[in-house]
């Protein structure tokens, strides 16, 4: 974090956050640089779970994670990496901790080994249609990950660009 800082780079923005005692180290010493933070945090419904998990991990309780690394100064709380489906639950869990400015770039699409699958990716409007919604509730930052590509991104511009 330090060689970034020193590097002139304007911010750390932390992704894939998804293991408590590993990213609050992380997000402390990225805080240290005395640089904004964004942290990325992503989550995922597991078959046979309860409750929403990290993206990665069933056992990983995406709830616990927010709840604690909320609790940080960072600049920005970042929904990232995150099927669309779980996207508005991951968000009520993040608005129940943080009211501090919100990002959302979800991912499309999915993994099997060894490579992500890129089918049945949400059409570029559709994605607008559903940021309508994100907006509206306060999100400040829109951006696509896994299988969002270029048309994403630019019918997402062209929506709220200039808003």
């Amino acid at each position: 974090a330090l060689l970034l800082a020193e590097a002139g780079v304007d911010l750390i923005a932390l992704e894939m956050c998804e293991e408590i005692e590993f990213s609050l180290a992380a997000t402390e010493a990225a805080l240290e640089t005395g640089l904004p933070v964004w942290l990325g945090m992503s989550a995922k419904t597991h078959e046979g779970c309860q409750s929403l998990s990290v993206f990665d991990s069933a056992e990983l309780d995406f709830l616990s994670l927010v709840e604690r690394m909320t609790q940080l100064p960072v600049a920005m709380i970042n929904i990232m990496h995150t099927p669309i489906a779980d996207i508005d639950e991951s968000l009520d869990i993040v608005q129940t901790y943080w009211d501090g400015p919100i990002g959302i770039y979800p991912e499309s699409g999915h993994f099997t080994m060894p490579n992500w699958q890129f089918v049945d990716i949400i059409e570029p409007q559709d994605l607008v249609d559903l940021a309508r919604g994100w907006v509206a509730r306060g999100v400040r930052l829109l951006g696509g990950c896994c299988g969002l590509g270029p048309s994403h991104i630019e019918a997402l511009r062209e929506e709220f660009g200039s808003k």
